[in-house]
C-alpha cells in the first residue's frame, strides 16, 4: 500500500555493440525514468568503458510496472543473448515467503524457466519450484538502489557509484589483493573457500564476538578486493 504499482511505460531502447563482442560479455540497464536525466553523463561513462571491455550494451528506461512486466523484459534481453541485468532506481521488487518469513527476492528475475506462483494471489510468492526447468538463475541481476539510504541524495550516490566504477576501470582506484570472509556465528563451520582466489591473503571472521558492524566497518577501511558476508539480513 505504501509502494503501489503502476502502469508501466519503456523507453525506446538504445544499444552499443563493438566487433570484439563475445555471447559472455553482455549487459541489460533497465533505469528508472525519474532518474535518467541526473545521472546520463555518470552511466554514459559507464557504458563507454564496458564496450571497451567488449560488452554488448542495451540501454532502456522504465517507469512503473509489476514484478510480472519486469521479468517479461529480462526474459525478452536473456532469448537475444543478454547474459546479465543491471537495475538502477526503483526497479519494482518481487517478494517471497519461506518458512513465513517475507522478503524481496531477485532470483524471480534470474529463474527464468523456473515456476513461481502466488497462490493466496496476496502478491507473495509463497511456491517456487523447477517445474519445466530448474530453480538455479538463467542470468544474473545486480541493482543500485540507493533511496532507503539517508546520508545523500539518491542521484548523487548514484553518480558517486558510477564514479568510482570509472575510476577502478581506468587504475586511480586500486584495492589490495586479498580477501575477506565475514561469517556469523551461525554458520561459523561454512566453507566460503576464498583461499582457492587469494591463496593466503584472506581474513576470516566466524565467531559472534568480532562479527560486529564497527568492526566490519573497520575491515572494510583497510580495503578489500572481495568480500562474502554470511549473515542474516
Amino acid at each position: 500500500l505504501n509502494h503501489p504499482y503502476k502502469p508501466l511505460r519503456f523507453s525506446m531502447p538504445k544499444e552499443w555493440q563493438t566487433f570484439v563482442f563475445s555471447e559472455n560479455y553482455s549487459l541489460a540497464i533497465l533505469v528508472d525514468e525519474d532518474l535518467s536525466p541526473s545521472i546520463n553523463t555518470s552511466l554514459f561513462q559507464y557504458i563507454s568503458d564496458l564496450t571497451l571491455e567488449g560488452y554488448h550494451v542495451v540501454l532502456q528506461e522504465a517507469s512503473g510496472g509489476t514484478p510480472v512486466d519486469i521479468k517479461s523484459w529480462v526474459q525478452q534481453q536473456y532469448s537475444t543473448g543478454i547474459t546479465g541485468i543491471l537495475f538502477i532506481g526503483d526497479i519494482p521488487a518481487a517478494w517471497a515467503e519461506v518458512s513465513g518469513d517475507q522478503f524481496p527476492s531477485d532470483l524471480f528475475y534470474m529463474d527464468l524457466d523456473g515456476t513461481w506462483q502466488d497462490a493466496n494471489s496476496d502478491g507473495v510468492y509463497e511456491i517456487h519450484v523447477a517445474g519445466a526447468g530448474d530453480m538455479g538463475p538463467e542470468v544474473y541481476v545486480g541493482r543500485i538502489y540507493p533511496s532507503t539510504l539517508t546520508y545523500d541524495t539518491e542521484v548523487n550516490m548514484i553518480n558517486d557509484y558510477l564514479a568510482k566504477a570509472h575510476a577502478y576501470r581506468i587504475g586511480e582506484l586500486t584495492q589490495p589483493w586479498r580477501g575477506l570472509e565475514y561469517v556469523e556465528e551461525d554458520w561459523f563451520d561454512m566453507d566460503v573457500n576464498l583461499d582457492l582466489i587469494y591463496q593466503t591473503n584472506v581474513t576470516r571472521y566466524d565467531y559472534g564476538f568480532f562479527t560486529t558492524a564497527e568492526d566490519y566497518l573497520n575491515q572494510m577501511d583497510l580495503g578489500q578486493h572481495f568480500v562474502q558476508v554470511c549473515v542474516h539480513s
